[in-house]
């Protein structure tokens, strides 16, 4: 085998390898905008809802008072939020863990291929390589 040819072999596994990587950063940026926007949209509709059922209930109760419904319907509003923004998080986490072990494995199998033509150089007696 030439030494051009390795060298080509070498240069397409290289540039294949940057072209992957560029799709996924660019896959990483997209899905870090729609749990940022998921985020954002769950706190809006919290911070638009919250202070309607304060006012509802202000209004039934008067002021200073405190109802064990009241609490009760609180908790759940606040943590169904606390829930969703857990589960937009979750998600988020496990898809950088995804991108970080894809882009780990996709590094190993180059290094492989790569190795692999260092070995193929050196059975032909190429050096340098």
């Amino acid at each position: 085998m030439a030494i051009n040819d390795l060298f080509t072999q070498k240069q397409n596994l290289l540039s294949d390898y940057a072209q992957q990587n560029a799709a996924q950063e660019f896959g990483r940026m997209l899905g870090q905008q729609r749990f940022a926007r998921q985020r954002e949209d769950l706190t809006r509709g919290f911070q638009k809802q919250f202070p309607a059922f304060t006012a509802s209930w202000a209004r039934r109760l008067g002021s200073g008072v405190k109802s064990g419904v009241m609490g009760r319907q609180m908790g759940e509003l606040t943590g169904g939020f606390n829930r969703s923004l857990g589960d937009v998080d979750l998600a988020a986490a496990q898809q950088q863990s995804k991108f970080a072990m894809d882009q780990a494995g996709r590094k190993i199998a180059l290094e492989r291929a790569l190795q692999a033509l260092r070995e193929q150089a050196v059975a032909a007696g190429l050096k340098g390589f």
